[in-house]
């Protein structure tokens, strides 16, 4: 209802050419990228339905409204199997339980109770373990928790998840970056007049490896002259809007000194065109490779060692797993 709001406010105010300005836009298309593309996309349909024009800004704000809503999807989602072991006495368990998903209900999915006192452990089957007795040996992904659980419990509980979360999305996403990836799509100091001119390039090689069709390359200069993919100060993620590539794959340019791209300056460019097929990893590809080259140090040590193919793979995966 909200974002319905804003759109037809957003059309009544692009008719007669009065924009809002929006101070977090930066934040938001760097630090959230694939939220900014759905809201790209949004706009597109808008510039199209309505004849109108949207600008960053205005984007930016739709990106406010997608992300509110996907945070609420994804909660639930993300929440880890979690194995309660407590002993049945006066119910204890029953309040721990309640004390657990009171205190940490959008992060833990409680799969199992175990109230023996005698448990056998190798056979849970829960990413974490939240324990009042002894666990016998088993230490990884194991927190002794109080039977009145305390808020040092929960801080505990809460440092292991988050650690639980990262080393999923990093061995999904390592495992990911390398299916994708090709040798021959690897460029070391390669240059181009302007991002256009970089994306023909880049969209050429990858005609040739047969990727792409010479409709994708001109969907991202389309996507291109929308709005800057430049997500960080070092890199530009320039793509299209479709997923009608006949593979999942990325052209990576590794540069020593910065060229232009829209307002920003990137030593790093990857032309990412992904499939159908490609689909579901998306969002978690892209949103993970961005935030990789949002630290300026770590893609400064990227941009020195990555001489070859296999060292920009061996770096690349060593920011990932740090």
């Amino acid at each position: 209802m909200r974002l319905t709001l804003h759109v037809q406010n957003l059309v009544a105010r692009a008719h007669e050419n009065t924009y809002s300005r929006n101070p977090l836009t930066r934040s938001i298309k760097s630090s959230y990228p694939m939220t900014y593309e759905l809201a790209v996309y949004i706009a597109s349909r808008l510039q199209a339905a309505e004849g109108i024009a949207v600008n960053d800004d205005e984007i930016a704000y739709i990106a406010m409204h997608v992300g509110a809503y996907l945070e609420q999807q994804s909660r639930r989602r993300d929440a880890v199997r979690t194995a309660v072991v407590c002993p049945n006495y006066y119910d204890m368990h029953i309040l721990l339980r309640e004390k657990l998903e009171s205190a940490l209900g959008d992060e833990l999915d409680i799969v199992s109770v175990i109230t023996s006192t005698d448990a056998d452990w190798s056979a849970i089957d829960a990413d974490l373990v939240l324990t009042t007795i002894d666990p016998r040996g088993r230490r990884e992904n194991t927190v002794i928790v109080q039977p009145f659980l305390t808020a040092t419990d929960v801080e505990h509980i809460r440092q292991s998840v988050a650690r639980i979360r990262r080393q999923r999305r990093r061995a999904g996403i390592k495992n990911e970056l390398l299916e994708y990836f090709d040798e021959s799509l690897f460029l070391r100091n390669f240059y181009a007049r302007d991002a256009i001119t970089m994306i023909r390039a880049l969209g050429d090689r990858m005609i040739a490896a047969d990727a792409i069709g010479r409709d994708y390359v001109e969907q991202a200069v389309e996507r291109e002259q929308m709005s800057s993919t430049a997500f960080t100060d070092t890199l530009a993620v320039p793509h299209a809007m479709t997923m009608n590539a006949n593979r999942t794959a990325i052209a990576i340019v590794v540069n020593d000194t910065a060229m232009d791209w829209g307002d920003a300056r990137v030593n790093v460019i990857a032309f990412i065109a992904f499939s159908e097929g490609g689909r579901a990893a998306f969002q978690t590809v892209f949103d993970q490779f961005v935030e990789v080259f949002s630290d300026r140090e770590a893609v400064l040590g990227l941009i020195r060692r990555a001489d070859t193919f296999t060292a920009f793979i061996d770096e690349l995966v060593r920011i990932i797993d740090a």
